[in-house]
């Protein structure tokens, strides 16, 4: 799944509960990292910097002690409590989600009238579930431009086709609720702030869809996203202090390479320099290492070898 040189992709967040800081290693001891742990699948554990970030550690990158602690009843507990843990999410529509956000999804709702009645993908609306049968108004309302629509309107709505199916396709994500029922959301049904976190995973998903390693592993990040967003709301209840911390959550994804060089003592040092692709490069931030006598020098070359991007934080990772 990841790469032969060590790759970390950085989700850009923050996670809220109160976790286990220690410092974890990579195989070669070249590199540590001190981050609470978020939670893991078999070929990552997401790991919390001081800072807030977010980063998603390969197992099969990590030393032989971390591995070891990934087995451990401490690690599955702290995975249990923020990960599989109910979230609640407010809609923009009014509607209140108590549940976990568990994948993206990408569906096509097909309307229509026939003999008096109105279906919706060839099941009569009112025997859809109550959360589509609130939600589906408001879907028409956004993609048709109409007016303020209630049920009674959505259903006038589709007779006004004269018969004729419309079909709108529909991107976001799936909810998993506490009985274990899944439902579709759209973006757009969500606050813009809650959008700006849950997008960013989405072109990469979609890329990745005929490849189920990969879109298995833009799935965990957004689940563990959406996991410490959501507890992160619910630690910094200041308005400002949260501001603070959601823009954190607006960035894309952060891909990392660890690419270790001898090191000439007292002449050079490594250097972890964060990179943002300035407007109109379409790529995600990236976190490479770079070799200098100070900081300025090691960014000067990390900006030389990634044209497109502009220099954020900077952290030293050797003496």
């Amino acid at each position: 799944m990841f790469p032969r040189n060590l790759v970390l992709v950085g989700l850009i967040a923050a996670i809220g509960s109160p976790l286990l800081a220690r410092t974890w290693t990579d195989s070669s001891g070249n590199y540590t990292l001190d981050a609470d742990m978020v939670g893991f699948d078999d070929a990552a554990v997401i790991l919390q910097r001081k800072d807030g970030d977010l980063g998603a550690f390969p197992i099969d990158k990590l030393s032989e002690q971390d591995k070891m602690y990934l087995e451990s009843k401490e690690a599955k507990d702290v995975h249990a409590t923020t990960i599989d843990q109910l979230q609640t999410w407010h809609l923009n529509n009014g509607l209140k989600v108590v549940g976990r956000i568990v994948d993206f999804a990408q569906r096509d709702v097909t309307v229509q009238a026939r003999r008096g009645k109105t279906y919706v993908n060839n099941i009569v609306f009112e025997n859809l579930p109550q959360i589509y049968q609130f939600m589906l108004p408001q879907i028409v309302e956004e993609l048709e431009r109409t007016d303020e629509m209630d049920r009674k309107g959505f259903k006038d709505w589709v007779r006004s086709l004269k018969g004729k199916p419309k079909t709108f396709q529909l991107s976001g994500v799936l909810f998993e609720l506490e009985n274990g029922d899944e439902y579709g959301v759209p973006f757009f049904l969500f606050t813009k702030e809650d959008q700006q976190m849950l997008k960013p995973g989405w072109d990469d998903w979609l890329a990745a869809k005929a490849d189920v390693q990969k879109a298995e592993r833009e799935t965990f990040m957004l689940q563990s996203a959406a996991a410490a967003y959501k507890s992160d709301q619910e630690r910094y209840a200041q308005a400002e202090e949260r501001r603070r911390r959601n823009e954190a959550f607006h960035r894309q994804v952060a891909v990392m390479n660890l690419q270790f060089q001898a090191i000439q003592s007292g002449l050079t040092s490594a250097w972890e320099i964060t990179l943002y692709p300035l407007p109109g490069t379409y790529a995600r931030p990236r976190w490479v290492v770079a070799y200098g006598r100070n900081s300025l020098e090691a960014t000067q070359k990390a900006l030389r070898s990634n044209p497109g991007f502009r220099n954020g934080p900077v952290r030293k990772l050797s003496r």
